[in-house]
């Protein structure tokens, strides 16, 4: 009675009703002797008299099953495992079964397989359906021959490693994928502003203001060690590691003359911030000594800068982020040497004033006004600019002197404005400039000459425009040092034979347009690293599309409306590292249909949110 409670065995007299196919039941009724310990599957044992072929064991509550548990079925046909609670199997499991030819893992808790299906050689449907598979990797339908119909219908598939069939014990190839370049880092443009290291504040030090009590300050100096205050002052902040004297958000409308009294500390940024300041004076900034470069007067109420009001040659970045300027007086800054001039979300409608900003300008932003026009030649006299953002206005063409003079510009962002026309030789002067951000305006047609002068151009975005096609003459002046092109969430219907030639070098996006088709020639593009063209219309995947591109490692094709993979799709794809057919209502990888793929570790294949229902098991062979 101990041995029955110890072993719970069961000798079940079995009505075998194994399902074959994913069709109706085929019934046979033999005698079969289970030996099952706790959930453990130990011994299926055929009685002499059994004929049967098929042995039905689902829906036994199996938990695990023991490597030698099918030693006596070599002879039969099918085996049913599906509607249990298994998660994994004994490597070399069925390694006895070599008749077996239909076998169901469905309904069940398998996430790996590992060496389960090794001598299975005349398998010819796997069932794995309904299981909490995400990716099947490397090696684990080794064993399954080209003739094995895997049927996968319910499971969630995120990727599929393109060695899925090769054999583990076999030593790694030494795939190397060579790069041409590698990715460039975009320059450090902030300058450095007197930042010396060697200039530390006191962490002892302390500073008080005294104002009015209608805001108007009258000093800011040293709090002396157990100084009592008066009611008129309070105790200033202080960021010692920046060396930043904070007065922000104090109710601060004006200063008196003479106010600042800490020439002797080595302040680096003064923080006027959130203040109720509505005019720059003669008395704020002028007086501020030679140490301080660092002028922050964002979320104030400043309507307008003046000319012959700013003199200091000290200063170097001037924030007036969040005002309410309205103008810019022509002067207003060229008695300064500032290097920094950021006045992100006024009012200005004009960029007039530039004309007379100071030759030692290298960065500038002006987003998120209401700037309509760039005046011609306006820019001419910043030689030394290297960074100008202009997003976020509602400038509407670019003429070809519009931006005259900007030698030494590196970086020009021009997005979410009004843009319909850049007209040729608008940047013949950039020949420095490296980044060309011009998305989210209405672009929707470009002249073959638009990009002239770009000599250095490496990365042009010109995503959510309204352009319509791409001809062979579209890019024809695109420089050959362009890594990254972005056409992201235009109108793009066609492409032409020749439309890109030799660059972009790295990237190529064309996500989010109703491409549908793509000419054999459209890429030659041997050297690109990435394509995307995700979300477009392609019905199918032509082989011949791809053509030209040589070192292509990432090929992203997910939410189109890809039904079917035909051989041949991949012939061109001998380098791919990743391609992403995610969201395509695929139901069926065909033998042959990923032949070309690369058998290598690291290259898979993306398949989530898709309708597979069965892979061949010749996935990625030529058959």
């Amino acid at each position: 009675m101990k041995r029955q409670l110890e072993m719970s065995r069961i000798i079940l007299l079995l009505g075998i009703a194994l399902r074959a196919n994913t069709q109706a039941p085929v019934l046979r009724r033999q005698h079969y002797l289970l030996e099952i310990d706790n959930g453990i599957l130990k011994n299926v044992k055929p009685y002499p008299e059994a004929l049967s072929k098929d042995v039905d064991l689902s829906d036994l509550g199996l938990r695990s099953v023991e490597k030698n548990a099918f030693d006596q079925l070599v002879n039969i046909k099918s085996l049913n495992l599906a509607n249990n609670s298994l998660q994994e199997l004994p490597e070399f499991v069925f390694a006895n079964l070599t008749n077996l030819q239909a076998l169901s893992l469905a309904k069940n808790n398998f996430n790996t397989f590992q060496n389960n299906f090794v001598g299975l050689n005349n398998l010819k449907t796997l069932n794995i359906s309904y299981n909490p598979l995400k990716h099947l990797r490397k090696s684990f339908f080794f064993g399954l021959t080209k003739s094995t119909d895997i049927i996968t219908e319910g499971n969630e598939f995120w990727s599929i490693s393109t060695e899925l069939f090769e054999n583990p014990f076999l030593r790694e190839p030494n795939h190397q994928f060579e790069f041409d370049e590698s990715p460039d880092k975009n320059p450090t443009l902030r300058n450095e502003f007197n930042n010396d290291d060697n200039l530390i504040l006191d962490d002892n030090l302390q500073v008080k203001i005294c104002k009015t009590a209608q805001g108007v300050v009258k000093t800011v100096e040293e709090l002396q060690t157990n100084e009592t205050l008066s009611s008129e002052c309070k105790q200033a902040g202080i960021i010692y590691e920046q060396r930043t004297l904070v007065l922000k958000n104090l109710g601060l409308k004006a200063v008196e003359k003479g106010w600042y009294k800490l020439n002797k500390f080595s302040f680096n940024s003064i923080d006027l911030s959130m203040n109720q300041i509505e005019e720059i004076t003669p008395e704020l900034l002028n007086d501020l000594p030679e140490n301080l470069a660092f002028v922050n007067l964002a979320g104030n109420k400043i309507k307008q800068l003046r000319r012959n009001v700013i003199e200091n040659n000290y200063f170097k970045v001037l924030n007036l982020k969040d005002n309410l300027i309205t103008q810019i007086e022509g002067g207003a800054l060229e008695k300064t040497q500032l290097s920094g001039f950021f006045i992100i979300g006024n009012r200005l409608k004009s960029l007039s004033f530039a004309s007379t900003l100071p030759i030692t300008l290298t960065e500038m932003i002006a987003s998120q006004n209401n700037i309509e026009e760039v005046p011609e030649n306006s820019m001419a006299n910043l030689k030394n600019l290297v960074y100008l953002n202009l997003a976020h206005n509602n400038i509407t063409e670019l003429k070809s002197n519009t931006l005259r003079g900007l030698t030494s510009l590196q970086v020009l962002i021009l997005t979410d404005n009004k843009l319909k026309t850049i007209e040729e030789g608008a940047f013949k002067d950039m020949i420095n400039l490296r980044t060309l951000y011009l998305y989210r305006n209405a672009i929707s047609h470009l002249k073959s000459g638009f990009v002239r002068g770009l000599e250095n151009l490496k990365d042009l975005n010109l995503a959510w425009n309204n352009i319509k096609k791409i001809t062979n003459d579209t890019f024809i002046e695109l420089p050959d040092t362009l890594r990254d092109l972005h056409l992201d969430f235009n109108e793009i219907e066609s492409l032409e034979a020749g439309s890109f030639v030799d660059v972009p070098k790295f990237t190529l996006s064309l996500d989010g347009n109703k491409i549908s088709a793509i000419p054999r020639g459209a890429f030659n593009l041997p050297y690109l690293h990435e394509l995307h063209l995700k979300n477009n219309s392609l019905q199918s995947i032509d082989g011949d599309a791809f053509e030209g591109l040589w070192r292509l490692r990432r090929l992203s094709l997910n939410a189109n409306n890809i039904t079917s993979i035909k051989k041949e799709a991949a012939k061109n794809m001998g380098r791919i590292h990743l391609l992403d057919l995610s969201k395509n209502p695929i139901e069926k990888l065909e033998n042959g249909a990923l032949f070309g793929l690369p058998k290598s570790r690291g290259c898979f294949v993306y398949l989530s949110d898709t309708f597979l229902k069965i892979i061949q098991g010749g996935l990625f062979d030529d058959v």
